[in-house]
């Protein structure tokens, strides 16, 4: 199972491998700058030297190991973040900062959700690069997704288990519910007014 927010697990509990829970001192050095140098010019990505810390974070280190860099903006076009991946092991990642936004490609769900248009939802930060930055990308799965979601009419995922992880997110938090007295009441679970 992967970890709970798609990146680092803290104090490596809740790894889905033995390789998330070692630290980074732990980690077997890898001589694939060569190629992971060349993945990065490709995607014109920058390239940053990284240690990964055991919250899920990264921090700028020169002996650390080459790590791709996307910056992450927030739905109006800020950036508020960064997200640090292995070229070799895209399915991992760290966030600089790990507190200001659960999203990549914050804009496209900011878009979707005012055009009520279809969001494709991607499961890496590299998959999200190789699709033009088009849709987005879940960074934290330990947050709420329900509120971010919520004015998207159709959410296309890559996959059936982005698919269902999503959905457990949703049930993980409950129901949302909004109860008034008075006019009509709906019952089909969900909304009652």
């Amino acid at each position: 199972m992967p970890p709970e927010n798609g990146r680092a697990p803290p104090g490596g509990s809740g790894a889905p491998s033995e390789n998330h829970c070692k630290s980074q001192a732990q980690r077997p050095k890898h001589n694939s700058d060569a190629r992971s140098l060349q993945v990065l010019a490709s995607l014109r990505l920058t390239a940053v030297r990284i240690v990964t810390e055991d919250d899920g974070t990264y921090s700028v280190d020169p002996r650390g190991r080459l790590a791709a860099l996307i910056p992450v903006r927030d739905r109006w076009g800020e950036i508020v973040d960064a997200v640090a991946f292995f070229p070799e092991e895209p399915e991992q990642w760290w966030l600089r900062y790990g507190d200001e936004t659960p999203i990549l490609g914050a804009e496209a769900l900011a878009y979707a959700a005012w055009e009520h248009q279809p969001l494709m939802l991607w499961e890496t930060p590299l998959q999200w690069l190789l699709q033009h930055r088009s849709g987005s990308v879940v960074l934290d799965w330990g947050v709420d997704l329900r509120t971010i979601f919520e004015d998207i009419p159709t959410v296309a995922c890559q996959s059936t288990a982005l698919s269902d992880r999503l959905r457990q997110n949703f049930l993980k938090f409950g129901p949302r519910l909004t109860v008034r007295t008075g006019a009509a009441r709906q019952s089909q679970g969900v909304r009652v007014a």
